[in-house]
């Protein structure tokens, strides 16, 4: 089941079939908002003048073909790309100076920015990446993870795509696995 809480970003659609000159078509209309307050029966909505406006002109003209059935979602554009905001904005803030102490976020953000932005290339090593797929019986474990069934997985891969998984686990810093759709990288 879904709960809603105060702040949370959602969209309301409904499901109906609208009549234009050109004839019956399905149409879905939707109102995104906020969500400002949910109580037993009812769940309220913050949205623009504009959003409000047009869900009262859908229900004005589809109240004469029947009941309506509204649906409201989570939205995970407006949360995805709040995210990806505020992830460019932890990259570029937050600077230490030299010989100042903070936090580890801060630390990490001054290492991506001097990687990403200053174009210092990724660091590498060469131990854990050539052996971890030899055998399944290895000398250490991850939580939530079976290496037995990786190493099988890997050895299904195809060269390139095993190349590109001890690459991606030799990294330090950051990897970026690039080819073109249905070449395998998410396999």
């Amino acid at each position: 089941a879904l709960s809603f809480e105060r702040g949370c970003h959602v969209v309301l659609s409904v499901d109906c079939t609208s009549v234009s000159q050109r004839g019956e078509r399905p149409h879905m209309h939707i109102v995104r908002g906020i969500v400002d307050r949910v109580d037993e029966e009812n769940i309220h909505l913050r949205a623009s003048l504009d959003d409000v406006a047009r869900l009262e002109r859908v229900i004005r003209t589809q109240k004469k073909q029947g009941a309506l059935c509204f649906r409201i979602d989570r939205d995970e554009v407006a949360t995805g790309v709040g995210t990806l905001r505020q992830n460019v904005i932890n990259l570029f803030a937050g600077t230490l100076k030299e010989g100042e102490e903070g936090s580890l976020k801060m630390l990490r953000s001054a290492n991506m920015r001097r990687l990403i932005v200053a174009g210092e290339p990724p660091k590498f090593k060469d131990s854990m990446a050539t052996d971890l797929f030899q055998t399944a019986q290895t000398s250490f474990s991850v939580p939530g993870c079976d290496l037995e069934c990786l190493c099988f997985e890997f050895w299904e891969l195809n060269p390139d795509q095993q190349a590109a998984v001890q690459r991606v686990m030799a990294c330090q810093d950051y990897a970026l696995v690039q080819g073109l759709p249905g070449t395998g990288k998410s396999s």
